[in-house]
């Protein structure tokens, strides 16, 4: 049947191919390998040939290309992880940074850690996705994935993030200080069926320039971190924070599974979440481990300003899941 990719200009089947390469209509594909890779390695589309490192992959691949990583062995309970403190520069918009591995839900094999002070992955280009990776650093760690955009800085275009399937541990960051995944002045934001667990902020948004639109946070987990003494929240300081201007913010189908955050040395909320800044959202369909807390501009549980609407949101009640009330 001749070759899978025809030559531009040559006729299959009675019809002439358009004279543009086909091959500069699709998106290369870079693999990662930590302990057999190497970064020399510059081939795509070859998972025998793979590069080392993520930041080797980023600095091969080109705008809109792909890049598989590949979850390392085990070593006694957990598995390794690959380090790196990779940035996705603002010339390369559009790619994915994908783990493959036996996922599930939880990605917990895929784990990417830093090997230095500072944020695992800083994304500094726009329509970058993220899917399939756990990001597992405990100290020294302003964030684990860090977007940055500004008006005033052409170097920064972290817009239109999408993270999808992703695991975040032990981020120690307080709230307005960073956080698992923390959004400096970003836009248009997906963050979709991620767990995040002994994360002092799960999710931080700042705007040090301009505000933030537009950000979805959908069908999460925020967990504490488990001990012999049960579910803890004296690790956590607040799950979401988002005290910025912004608008369009939705919260929808989130879970809050242990009790309400307490908060560590300096912490600057101990809630579930602080919306204070949010101008226009929803937070819908959420369900929190905790009993008789308020949500509201001054709320125990949460504050969430009234320009924010709480819609079909429960808590554990005496005998039975109990709607949110606005306080």
């Amino acid at each position: 049947m001749g070759d899978y990719v025809a030559s531009p200009g040559s006729i299959r089947m009675g019809v002439q191919l358009p004279s543009i390469r086909p091959t500069a209509m699709w998106a290369k594909a870079w693999f990662v390998d930590y302990d057999s890779g190497s970064n020399g390695n510059v081939v795509a589309n070859d998972p025998g040939t793979p590069l080392k490192t993520l930041t080797g992959a980023l600095s091969a691949a080109a705008r809109g290309d792909v890049i598989y990583l590949r979850p390392r062995p085990y070593s006694g309970t957990d598995p390794q992880g690959i380090l790196d403190n990779a940035v996705v520069p603002v010339a390369k918009g559009g790619i994915a940074i994908i783990g493959t591995g036996v996922q599930l839900r939880n990605p917990f094999d895929m784990q990417v850690k830093g090997a230095a002070a500072g944020a695992i992955l800083t994304v500094r280009a726009p329509m970058v996705t993220i899917e399939n990776i756990c990001f597992n650093r405990g100290s020294g760690t302003i964030a684990h994935i860090k977007a940055e955009s500004s008006s005033t800085d052409a170097t920064k275009r972290g817009w239109g993030l999408n993270v999808f399937n992703c695991h975040f541990r032990n981020s120690n960051a307080l709230a307005g200080a960073g956080g698992a995944i923390f959004l400096d002045n970003v836009w248009h934001v997906e963050i979709n069926g991620c767990v995040f667990i002994a994360c002092a902020t799960g999710i931080n948004a700042t705007a040090t320039v301009d505000s933030i639109h537009d950000v979805n946070i959908l069908n999460c987990q925020f967990l504490s971190a488990a001990s012999t003494a049960g579910d803890t929240a004296a690790d956590i300081d607040c799950h979401v924070y988002m005290n910025v201007l912004s608008r369009g913010v939705l919260i929808d189908n989130c879970r809050f599974c242990g009790p309400v955050p307490t908060g560590l040395a300096s912490a600057v909320r101990s809630r579930y979440m602080d919306l204070t800044g949010c101008l226009v959202g929803m937070v819908s369909n959420c369900f929190f481990n905790d009993t008789s807390l308020t949500f509201g501009a001054a709320g125990s549980g949460a504050f969430i300003p009234t320009t924010v609407g709480i819609v079909n949101c429960y808590q554990e009640g005496a005998n039975n899941a109990s709607p949110l009330v606005r306080t």
